[in-house]
């Protein structure tokens, strides 16, 4: 482990990207917004989805996300967030409720 800052260990801001968060900081529609002259416009056409687009590659240049928070497996996001490694991590639906969209039933 290498050492960074005050910390005796390597931290992070955030374990995993999560991308609907900067989305809603910055006010991107849901999927569409109806423009005032009746144009129906997707979320990924706004300028708001930019800007949140370059929120996030700045703070991944500053180094605020794990290195491998764009592929890391869930388990490890959630390891990295319990031993105090990263600061936030985004669970999501399938770690909760799985792929398929039902919970898992207990025997």
């Amino acid at each position: 482990m290498t050492r960074t800052g005050n910390s005796r260990v390597q931290t992070w801001g955030f374990g995993n990207v999560d991308t609907t968060l900067a989305q809603q900081m910055f006010g991107v529609p849901t999927v569409w917004r109806k423009e005032s002259n009746g144009r129906l416009v997707n979320s990924i056409e706004t300028d708001e989805f930019e800007e949140a687009l370059r929120f996030l590659a700045r703070m991944w240049k500053a180094g605020v996300y794990h290195p491998d928070a764009p592929n890391m497996q869930f388990q490890k996001v959630q390891d990295l967030f319990m031993s105090g490694r990263t600061g936030y991590f985004a669970q999501g639906y399938i770690p909760m409720f799985g792929r398929t969209g039902l919970a898992r039933t207990r025997r």
